[in-house]
């Protein structure tokens, strides 16, 4: 294998390790596809395409008290709120 076979090898590591995010329990990953909201993701491992996705972390203890007593649809609308008002 010649030296740039190397280098595209590390290159290829550093961006799978790039990609890959670890969340607690409490914690779900806002995932932004181009600037725009496109899914809510986690907790575990994640898996976000480096250069096109933004991945914004809340922390649901701290944003959302109460968290676990929410249904699924009420838990993602609450996230979105949370993002929004972060953002604006």
């Amino acid at each position: 294998m010649s030296l740039s076979s190397y280098w595209l090898i590390i290159l290829l590591i550093i961006i799978a390790l790039m990609s890959l995010k670890t969340l607690r329990d409490d914690e779900r990953l806002v995932i932004f596809r181009f600037g725009r909201f496109f899914k809510i993701v986690g907790p575990g491992m994640v898996f976000i395409i480096p250069g096109i996705d933004k991945g914004v972390k809340i922390n649901l203890s701290k944003e959302i008290p109460g968290w676990q007593g929410l249904s699924k649809d009420e838990l993602e609308t609450r996230i979105k709120n949370a993002v929004m008002s972060k953002f604006t």
